[in-house]
């Protein structure tokens, strides 16, 4: 069963044959996982700049320092989860 669909800017008909529909699937849930992260690491970043909520900013240098997620942020990542994660940072934070 192939998927029948037009394309908008040149209204024409696009078949995807039935083999290619775990690739598109696959293509399709990976943009969703990397647009979750980026949100994650856009929030936290944000308070780790407010110094607001120090496991958000936690949980955004871990997103940051997955390599698959951008690599150009993967070693600033690393080095906020290395500042983030020593306790005398804990007390710059409000909540």
């Amino acid at each position: 069963m192939a998927l029948r669909t037009t394309c908008p800017s040149c209204q024409t008909a696009v078949n995807i044959p039935a083999e290619a529909m775990p690739r598109v699937i696959g293509l399709i849930v990976g943009a969703l996982i990397a647009l979750v992260a980026g949100i994650v690491m856009l929030f936290g970043a944000i308070a780790m700049m407010r110094r607001s909520s120090l496991n958000s900013a936690r949980t955004a240098a871990i997103c940051a320092a997955i390599p698959c997620f951008g690599g150009c942020v993967f070693p600033v990542g690393i080095w906020a989860a290395v500042l983030l994660f020593t306790g005398s940072f804990k007390r710059d934070f409000s909540g």
